[in-house]
């Protein structure tokens, strides 16, 4: 088995992390806690041109189909610079929509993950803090076409600057 990073992850990450040292200043971090969504849309409209959005959507769905891996290497590229996007939070939403979504989901929303126009996050701590199936209080039920949630999430991470949450 070999860890060590290929040719071209390299590449994605010394890309990474030279568009990162020059677009995420410090100055820029601080400023975007000031602000309500606490992210830079210029920033992630950057991202999105380059392609970092799409990474781990499958080419059917407008991505570029790299994996996981991919996406760990610039994931931790954002995280070196304190990065103000919501990467985490839709890239985590993009890979539950692209495992367990409907095909209908997978045509709607993984395209817009894809091209930066829509930011998603993801509902996940329940007010049990331990991670156990049978601490999860949040449950869904079906009434004709409709399914209603009722539930509690105690945090949702990038919230403010989200346009759709998947619970």
């Amino acid at each position: 088995m070999d860890i060590l990073p290929n040719e071209e992850e390299l590449m994605i990450k010394n890309s990474a992390r030279e568009f990162f040292e020059s677009e995420c200043t410090t100055t820029l971090v601080r400023e975007m806690e000031k602000t309500e969504t606490g992210y830079s849309a210029e920033l992630w409209s950057k991202m999105a041109e380059i392609g970092w959005l799409s990474l781990s959507i499958p080419e059917s769905y407008g991505g570029s189909g790299f994996g996981l891996t991919t996406l760990g290497i610039v994931m931790s590229e954002t995280g070196r610079v304190l990065a103000p996007v919501p990467f985490h939070s839709t890239m985590t939403a993009a890979i539950l929509i692209s495992d367990f979504g409907t095909e209908e989901q997978k045509e709607r929303y993984l395209p817009s993950i894809a091209d930066g126009s829509q930011i998603f996050t993801w509902a996940f701590s329940e007010e049990d803090p331990r991670y156990l199936p049978e601490t999860v209080n949040t449950l869904g039920e079906t009434t004709g076409e409709q399914l209603i949630l009722n539930g509690t999430k105690m945090f949702v991470d990038n919230f403010e600057a989200a346009d759709k949450i998947v619970v």
